[in-house]
C-alpha cells in the first residue's frame, strides 16, 4: 500500500476509536448518573411501579 492509504486508514481507525470512547462515555454515564429505573413513578396522581422497585408503594400523597 501507498503513504497516502497509510495515512488515510490510520485516520479513520484513529477516528473510529474516537467515536466508539465517546459512545462508551455517554452510556456510563447514563448509568452512573442516570439514577434507578426500578421506582415508583406518579401518573394522574396514582403511584405506578416503574420496573422492580424493592420498597413498597409508597403511602403519602404525591404532590406536585
Amino acid at each position: 500500500m501507498s503513504t497516502k492509504t497509510d495515512k488515510i486508514t490510520a485516520t479513520v481507525i484513529k477516528i473510529s476509536i474516537v467515536v466508539i470512547v465517546v459512545f462508551a462515555v455517554i452510556v456510563a454515564a447514563r448509568f452512573i448518573f442516570g439514577g434507578s429505573e426500578d421506582d415508583w413513578i406518579c401518573v394522574r396522581g396514582q403511584w405506578v411501579m416503574h420496573g422492580k422497585p424493592a420498597a413498597p408503594r409508597p403511602t403519602i400523597p404525591w404532590v406536585k
